[in-house]
C-alpha cells in the first residue's frame, strides 16, 4: 500500500505573524506547508521546479505583489490551487487580484473554518 500523500502548501505573506498563523492552520489539516515573504521568492520556487497543491497569496507584498506574482505563475503555466488572502474587503485592487488568476479569495485573518468552505467551494478536501 503507498504511502499517503500530504497536501503541499506554499504560503506567502511578508508578515511572520500572518506565515505563523497560517502555518498553524494548515499543519492542523495535516497539510505540509512551505513559506516565503513576497511574490518574487514563490516565483522562483516554482521556476526552480518546485510545485504545491495550492498557494495561499498575500496581495500586498514588498519586490513583487501578490497580482504580479499571480500573473506570473499562471503565464509560467502553474495549475495549482491559488487563493488569495488579503486584508481588504472590496474594490478595485481585490478585483484586479481575482482577475490575476486567482481561484478564490478570502479575507485574513485565515482561519480552519474559513479554509475548509473555501476549498468546500473549489471542492477540495484536505483531512
Amino acid at each position: 500500500m503507498a504511502a499517503e500523500m500530504m497536501y503541499s502548501v506554499l504560503i506567502v505573506d511578508d508578515d511572520a505573524v500572518v506565515r505563523r498563523i497560517h502555518k498553524v492552520v494548515l499543519e492542523r489539516q495535516g497539510c505540509k506547508t512551505t513559506a516565503v515573504t513576497d511574490g518574487q521568492e514563490a516565483v522562483n520556487l516554482f521556476r526552480h521546479g518546485e510545485t504545491f497543491d495550492l498557494v495561499l497569496m498575500d496581495l500586498e507584498m514588498p519586490v513583487m505583489d501578490g497580482k504580479q506574482a499571480t500573473l506570473e505563475l499562471r503565464t509560467m503555466g502553474v495549475k495549482s490551487l491559488i487563493i488569495g488572502v488579503t486584508s481588504r474587503r472590496a474594490g478595485p485592487e481585490v478585483e484586479a487580484f481575482i482577475g490575476a488568476g486567482l481561484n478564490d479569495c478570502v479575507e485574513k485573518p485565515l482561519t480552519s473554518a474559513k479554509l475548509a468552505a473555501t476549498l468546500h467551494r473549489l471542492g477540495v478536501h484536505i483531512s
